[in-house]
């Protein structure tokens, strides 16, 4: 069994895009980062670089798909009664901690817990 070559960050995403895995750099390097880590395991580090195994690489972006079939829903916000079609008011929407608001997400569903 040949061994492929450990991968830089920026080679990963050609690799991925060439297998039929559309993803961006900016998209990986956020997706690697401390603040999400949800990025390829990382095989090891070469320098201050690390480097990825093209298979496990493959196998992470597979774990990624959604399934085919179903809508793509938003949880985030849904709406409660509708107004009646009268005119000037909107239908409310509510966040799921309960709150009422427009369409913007509620603050507190954002916000870190102290």
């Amino acid at each position: 069994m040949t061994e492929q070559p450990l991968l830089t960050r920026r080679q990963l995403v050609g690799y991925l895009n060439d297998n039929g895995f559309p993803i961006g750099r900016g998209t990986l390097n956020r997706l690697c980062s401390p603040a999400y880590d949800d990025g390829p395991p990382v095989a090891g580090w070469w320098g201050n670089r690390p480097v990825y195994e093209p298979a496990r690489a493959i196998e992470w972006a597979r774990a990624r798909l959604r399934p085919k079939s179903g809508p793509i829903t938003n949880t985030r916000l849904k709406a409660t009664e509708p107004t009646g079609g009268q005119a000037g008011q909107r239908d409310v929407l509510q966040c799921e901690a309960g709150h009422r608001g427009s369409a913007e997400l509620c603050r507190t569903s954002r916000e870190p817990a102290p």
